[in-house]
Order: structure tokens, then C-alpha cells, then sequence
């Protein structure tokens, strides 16, 4: 996710393992190109919340994306499970 690329998009929490490879998780909203090099790798938001888990290489190539998902029933508005995709 490049920096500044939506305002409604963040990380929550990074975690670099013992390879060095980068786990980050968070929110984002509208589309969002989690590539950071020429490749393209977008996820789009759902319309009541998305978030995502990604994973990057120690040289902070694009590895896996993740996008997670949840619904709501009718005009209510209750929340489903989260999906993941």
C-alpha cells in the first residue's frame, strides 16, 4: 500500500519475521494497490468495512494478499461473519 495513496486506508499492525519477510494487517476503503513496485495488486472495499493481510518479501517484494469482508442484511445493517477472499 503506498503511502498516502487513499485517506481512508491504514496500517494496523506489522510484524517482520524471522526471514524478515513484512506481515501487515489493517482497514482500507475504495481501491487500494498493495503492489509497492510496477505490478499491480489491488483489493476494492466492501460497503460496510474491509480490511486485509498482507505479506511482503525481505527485499519488500509483493508476496500474498488477503482481503477480508463483512456484509450487511437488508437496510438493518446487521453485521454478518467476516469472509475471507
Amino acid at each position: 500500500m503506498r503511502r498516502g495513496q487513499l485517506p481512508n486506508s491504514s496500517a494496523n499492525g506489522l510484524a517482520v519475521d524471522a526471514g524478515g519477510a513484512l506481515h501487515v494487517i489493517g482497514t482500507f476503503d475504495g481501491t487500494v494497490d498493495f503492489d509497492f513496485g510496477a505490478g499491480v495488486t489491488t483489493l476494492t472495499s466492501a460497503q460496510y468495512g474491509s480490511a486485509f493481510v498482507a505479506k511482503y518479501t525481505a527485499d519488500r517484494n509483493y508476496e500474498m494478499l488477503m482481503g477480508i469482508y463483512k456484509r450487511a442484511i437488508e437496510s438493518r445493517q446487521e453485521d454478518l461473519p467476516w469472509r475471507v477472499n
